[in-house]
């Protein structure tokens, strides 16, 4: 057991060196399948338990370089048992406050359930005003103001007489501010799109 104990303690203390990645996965190795059986035995659903035996690596990779061996020989395997056993309690919690709050909004008609159908359109239609909005953000500067004001109030709606009159400038003006500012916003998110893979 000594030969052992000596090479569990060499292996904390090395894993302690945030720059010893040999070590860490080394430890990792050794402790992941102990958490996780730690963490099953406490009943946590086994979709919360992968996420959650990687929630308590970061936390013992956080503190490892606070624990010190030299108290006594069980010291550690008390030590990792707290931090498991703390983790997965906070975890509980967590999602306890939020199922109530979730049921709560539900009840009070702040928030309705959605399906997967209706999610995915929501996640589509945000994805794609962020993408816009990024791409008008990248092209701001190379326009004046005019012709930003200009493009950005004609997809409000705004008429290009009304911008004409409003700006002082002819119709033929003003589409031709809005159509360089448009062909650019297209390359743009073109350029966008191909760079994020979608």
């Amino acid at each position: 057991m000594g030969e052992d104990w000596n090479t569990r303690i060499s292996l904390i203390n090395r894993a302690k060196d945030g720059d010893d990645e040999a070590a860490w996965e080394e430890f990792v190795s050794i402790y992941h399948g102990y958490i996780f059986m730690i963490l099953k035995h406490m009943r946590i659903t086994s979709v919360d338990l992968e996420d959650l035996t990687q929630e308590v690596l970061v936390k013992i990779w956080k503190n490892l370089p606070k624990f010190d061996e030299k108290d006594n020989r069980a010291r550690f395997r008390t030590w990792l048992s707290t931090l498991i056993r703390n983790q997965a309690l906070d975890a509980i919690k967590m999602a306890k406050r939020y199922k109530k709050r979730v049921d709560k909004a539900q009840e009070e008609g702040m928030i309705k359930s959605i399906n997967e159908c209706e999610l995915e359109a929501i996640i589509d239609s945000e994805w794609g005003q962020h993408i816009l909005k990024v791409a008008l953000g990248n092209i701001r500067d190379v326009f004046s103001e005019q012709a930003i004001f200009v493009f950005e109030e004609s997809v409000k709606g705004v008429t290009e007489q009304e911008l004409a009159e409003k700006l002082g400038i002819k119709i033929n003006s003003v589409n031709k501010l809005k159509n360089r500012v448009k062909k650019r916003m297209i390359e743009e998110v073109k350029s966008l799109r191909e760079h994020v893979g979608i």
